[in-house]
């Protein structure tokens, strides 16, 4: 059996304001809280976030759409599901600018219950600051690649594709999912 991931897991929280409303169905990637996402087995979070100016904080994201929550509870929150550091969190800043080195160890001593397996940057270019490459993991959806047509729809279920058949999955790699 695989291990579960979440691909862009912080979208099934609740999001801040009437924008993030609106641009919900086309960035919206979960249906269930993160809570939800735990209890129904994912123990790999992919979280993407963003500094916000009006806040003052930083808070997840994807593409427009902000949590109300902002990015230390929710991961607050993961660092306390992990009862035996089962807890795994690969970090995406979405946009804007991304935690500093000093931000990054600050993440590594406060949350000493989740392990993190990488700090990246999206924009410009996809950057990987910070890695631990000891935890192998596959990214098995679909991305806007252009390759197929319901790639060139921005709406992610329809994009809900795992290939569950490959032979390079096994018990030690994880499976990144849109709605689990």
């Amino acid at each position: 059996m695989n291990k579960i991931a979440t691909h862009n897991s912080a979208t099934g929280e609740a999001g801040r304001g009437l924008l993030s409303l609106l641009v919900a169905p086309f960035s919206k990637c979960q249906s269930k809280t993160l809570a939800e996402q735990f209890e129904a087995g994912c123990r790999y979070f992919d979280i993407r976030y963003k500094w916000s100016d009006k806040r003052k904080e930083y808070v997840c994201a994807h593409g427009l759409w902000e949590s109300k929550e902002n990015l230390h509870d929710l991961l607050s929150m993961i660092n306390f599901f992990s009862f035996h550091d089962d807890c795994y969190v690969m970090m995406t800043c979405e946009s804007g600018e991304p935690l500093s080195d000093d931000g990054i160890n600050f993440h590594l001593e406060n949350y000493p219950k989740i392990k993190f397996t990488s700090f990246n940057v999206k924009h410009p270019e996809w950057e990987i600051v910070k890695s631990n490459k000891s935890l192998p993991h596959i990214n098995a959806y679909k991305v806007l690649d252009w390759s197929s047509w319901h790639t060139l729809i921005p709406i992610p279920w329809l994009w809900k594709k795992v290939y569950f058949d490959k032979p390079e999955f096994n018990e030690e790699v994880f499976t990144m999912v849109d709605f689990l």
